[in-house]
């Protein structure tokens, strides 16, 4: 194989999926988060009360 051989670009239906399931991606980070938050949260309030 040559060193400089250019890679073929993905294909169209795979940029779709990609751009498809990021929006997903993202709001399952954001409510992993805020769940942590919470939890971290009521901990907290928890040991406060002992």
């Amino acid at each position: 194989m040559h060193p400089f051989r250019r890679r073929r670009p993905p294909t169209e239906g795979a940029l779709r999926d990609r751009e498809g399931s990021t929006p997903m991606a993202d709001l399952a980070y954001a409510l992993l988060l805020i769940g942590v938050f919470l939890l971290l949260a009521l901990t907290v309030r928890g040991l406060e009360r002992l």
